[in-house]
């Protein structure tokens, strides 16, 4: 009885790592997806003639997804630390 609870809880637990492992692979394919567009729309705007607004798309999207995983990877050692 013991043994079937046992593996029962690994089985639970192996589906939601797994789940876990998905959902972060997928949100690196849409962050890599939106980056693209958002780099070929800087580059358009740059070649467009715009130079301006096209740097300041692209750099204020760098900045911020710098931002995004300096702040995702601290916010993932902190839960690692109290859990």
């Amino acid at each position: 009885m013991a043994e079937k609870e046992q593996g029962h809880r690994h089985d639970i637990e192996y589906q939601a790592l797994s789940s876990e492992i998905s959902i972060q692979k997928r949100g690196q394919i849409f962050a890599l997806i939106v980056s693209m567009i958002i780099l070929g729309g800087s580059m358009f705007l740059i070649y467009s003639g715009k130079e301006i607004s096209g740097s300041v798309l692209a750099g204020s999207s760098l900045i911020g997804l710098a931002y995004l995983f300096i702040t995702g990877r601290k916010s993932d050692d902190t839960i690692d630390k109290e859990g």
